[in-house]
């Protein structure tokens, strides 16, 4: 078994784990990281993009101006990057991190929790900016 992914997402004091890296070399790590970024015993709570939704009136003469076929937030371009989450335009920042204690430039998957006015009864997951794909399997040893 993989024992970093499989006993969980997170690390014991709530900060996420690295899901991947990017190709620059950087970790990715879930949506929670340190409240300060430059010290581990400030807490931890989920990373806030910088991206915030358009006006829906960009997308007029776009073919996808039907907000019900194509919601608000369903394309990367429905955003613009406006400063005032934890990250820069990148959904990154310079900080320590559980794995990188002297610390590093790390990405962050940030997530948003929306209301479904579909059922009236639970909430959706979303990626607040941008999107990643991928797959966590834990190995067992045969």
């Amino acid at each position: 078994m993989i024992p970093y992914l499989c006993g969980g997402l997170y690390h014991p004091h709530g900060h996420s784990k690295i899901l991947g890296f990017s190709f620059d070399g950087y970790p990715v790590y879930g949506p929670r990281g340190y409240v300060e970024s430059d010290k581990i015993y400030s807490g931890t709570g989920r990373m806030k993009s910088g991206y915030a939704l358009k006006d829906s009136s960009w997308r007029v003469g776009t073919g996808a101006e039907d907000l019900v076929q194509w919601p608000m937030g369903i394309f990367v371009e429905d955003y613009e990057f406006v400063g005032i989450g934890d990250l820069d335009k990148h959904n990154g920042r310079w900080c320590v991190t559980p794995d990188y204690p002297d610390g590093t430039y790390a990405y962050f998957c940030t997530i948003d929790y929306l209301y479904r006015p579909v059922d009236r009864k639970s909430t959706r997951l979303n990626s607040s900016h941008g999107y990643i794909s991928y797959a966590v399997f834990c190995l067992k040893k045969k």
